[in-house]
């Protein structure tokens, strides 16, 4: 599994790659407002942490990973 795009809800599950960035940059030039479950990601790619910064004022809320480490790195990039 990778990313389930939804109309209002993008799911991050397990690991995330750079073969994502493409389809996920259309999707957030198109949605307007979002929320992003992130609670089964276990992986995600540099270049897909950038490109939700860069559209961070898109989200409206985050639900952050299990995993600590990447609790750290969402929380420390993003206002939740």
């Amino acid at each position: 599994m990778g990313i389930t795009y939804e109309k209002e809800t993008l799911k991050l599950e397990n690991k995330i790659g750079i073969e994502e960035v493409e389809k996920l940059l259309a999707y957030l030039l198109e949605t307007e407002k979002l929320s992003i479950d992130m609670t089964k990601l276990s992986h995600l790619h540099t270049a897909i942490f950038q490109l939700l910064l860069v559209f961070q004022d898109k989200i409206e809320k985050i639900y952050p990973p299990e995993d600590k480490n990447l609790q750290l790195l969402i929380k420390g990039g993003f206002k939740l």
